[in-house]
């Protein structure tokens, strides 16, 4: 019987480093007033290594998130991609609208609220126009605005 009984023992308790059963026999010995069983003794041994095997595991993903970021991306050629974001619905004119109005929680929300929206005359005016000169020129004498640029630098 006390052979089957360290038998029992002993396969219960293989999967872990000597360091944590003698760390969980110890700590049944002195808090439990009776004799523990196999599965007393490696629940406290899983316990004691659980920081180490959260590690190891942690470490693990982080090897193969490395690994997986190391492999190049398949190529899609640039009419194969354009297939697949029409397919998925994401057109110019989708993206335009979510870009105008960002704030729309949904798609046709976005298109809806850009439907009918006459531009904004910086968005009708070239880039090097003199209206766009005086916009600027205004925007730096203004010390919120340069104060905000310079933060944000």
């Amino acid at each position: 019987m006390k052979a089957g009984l360290l038998e029992a023992f002993v396969v219960a308790l293989a999967p872990y480093p000597a360091w944590a059963t003698a760390q969980a026999f110890d700590e049944w010995m002195a808090t439990r007033k009776h004799r523990p069983s196999p599965a007393d003794i490696a629940e406290i041994a899983r316990a004691k290594t659980r920081r180490l095997r959260d590690e190891i595991e942690d470490r693990q993903r982080q090897e193969q998130r490395r690994t997986e970021a190391a492999q190049p991306a398949a190529h899609v050629d640039p009419e194969a991609a354009a297939s697949i974001l029409a397919q998925a619905g994401f057109t110019p004119q989708r993206i335009q609208a979510i870009r105008a109005a960002p704030m729309a929680a949904t798609f046709a929300a976005a298109e809806a609220q850009t439907a009918g929206r006459a531009p904004h005359w910086t968005e009708t005016v070239a880039p090097e126009s003199p209206e766009m000169a005086v916009l600027r020129a205004a925007r730096a004498a203004n010390q919120l605005i340069s104060a905000g640029a310079e933060r944000a630098k």
